[in-house]
């Protein structure tokens, strides 16, 4: 699986006015894909864009930009969460609006949204720079947003956050009697990771699913291969303010983390409502629902991507014995006797796999270095102690 993860920058640009309603609030739907998408209008025109803390600034795609009749009036430099130097345009939105709330000059930066999402498409990103301004409660159960000038009542499990002069959030989690910071990246699609160098002593003879690849899309592509390991949530306990953080379904330690740890909207969608009190500096939780579905760790094993017209081994669990003999970047000729230019996109190999898990059909795949065919189960993953 590749997951999303956002980006930061080293400065802010401009001081956004904010027009609020004469009675302070509004209310508006989202679409949970993964991640929260919401729509506004960018000098007046209406798109998609995704709702992301971890974005320093508001940040929009090329199409969608000059639809708008936006400028581009600078460059800057960015380091991806992923630790990977890019630079984007940037210049100044005139008028930005979510439901009735107005942000006047908010800086923007141009992406390309394929990089994030290549099989959802959407116009742009609302950044921690307009988030920061007002605050939000993110109902989960009925898909929508209220936003409002003061903050919202604090009745729930308060998370106190600080954050930094890049829009950064963080919160600071215990875990064995060390204070953790962990970013609050609702930009990321997973619920935690951690960087693994900084608690590799941590988690020795943890069991564990270990991956080695390719596992997250930034704003540069896809993100440097590494290691990691998948531990099962109910293994580790942690807190917030003295208040026990409900169990994860599964803990990531990451090699080449930028943070201590970052925390997503795999986590927070488990609960009924969030609320983002960016004026009070808090995370307030309230009707947390614990994961039931036997079927959510089953892959696989092993991940495929479209690169420069091939498709490629990006991802192995080399825990699986199985799977030893695959190497990174091995080039895939057929998937379940079907070549793979079949697969015009990735999104249409995305949507094939979709199908026979359904059916929990394996995976057939000939490589191009390996004469034989090799079958792959879609199954749970396996899990073996850390060393």
């Amino acid at each position: 699986m590749l997951i999303f993860v956002s980006c930061s920058l080293s400065e802010i640009f401009t001081k956004i006015k904010v027009e609020a309603p004469e009675n302070g609030y509004t209310k508006i739907d989202f679409v949970l894909e993964d991640l929260v998408f919401i729509k506004v209008k960018v000098n007046g025109v209406e798109g998609l864009f995704l709702f992301d803390n971890g974005f320093t600034n508001c940040a929009l795609n090329t199409e969608f930009a000059e639809k708008c009749n936006l400028k581009f009036t600078g460059k800057r430099t960015v380091n991806d969460a992923n630790n990977q130097k890019t630079t984007f345009k940037d210049g100044e939105i005139q008028e930005l609006s979510i439901g009735d709330f107005v942000f006047k000059n908010p800086t923007f930066h141009e992406i390309n949204t394929k990089n994030f999402l290549p099989c959802f498409p959407f116009d742009g990103v609302i950044g921690g720079n307009v988030i920061k301004q007002v605050n939000w409660k993110l109902d989960f159960k009925n898909k929508q947003i209220e936003i409002q000038e003061l903050p919202f009542a604090s009745e729930g499990t308060v998370w106190p956050i600080t954050t930094n002069s890049n829009n950064t959030s963080f919160v600071n989690f215990n875990w064995n009697e060390e204070e953790v910071e962990v970013h609050v990246d609702f930009g990321k699609q997973a619920e935690i990771s951690f960087n693994l160098e900084k608690f590799r002593n941590n988690i020795n003879g943890y069991p564990a699913d270990l991956v080695v690849g390719i596992t997250s899309l930034s704003a540069t592509g896809l993100g440097k291969a590494d290691t990691n390991y998948n531990i099962p949530g109910a293994k580790l306990n942690f807190s917030v303010n003295q208040n026990k953080v409900m169990p994860f379904d599964e803990v990531s330690f990451e090699k080449g983390l930028k943070r201590e740890g970052r925390i997503g909207v795999g986590y927070f969608k488990k609960y009924d409502q969030v609320v983002f009190n960016s004026t009070k500096n808090q995370i307030v939780l309230n009707g947390f629902n614990p994961t039931k579905d036997d079927d959510t760790f089953k892959s696989y094993g092993l991940g495929i991507y479209l690169i420069e017209g091939e498709f490629k081994l990006i991802q192995v669990r080399p825990n699986n014995p199985n799977y030893q003999q695959l190497k990174l970047m091995d080039k895939v000729e057929e998937i379940n006797n079907m070549p793979t230019r079949r697969f015009k996109t990735i999104c249409d190999y995305k949507n094939f796999t979709e199908e026979i898990k359904a059916t929990q059909e394996p995976l057939i795949v000939k490589f191009e270095n390996i004469p034989n065919y090799l079958e792959f189960k879609f199954q749970q993953p396996f899990i073996d102690p850390i060393k």
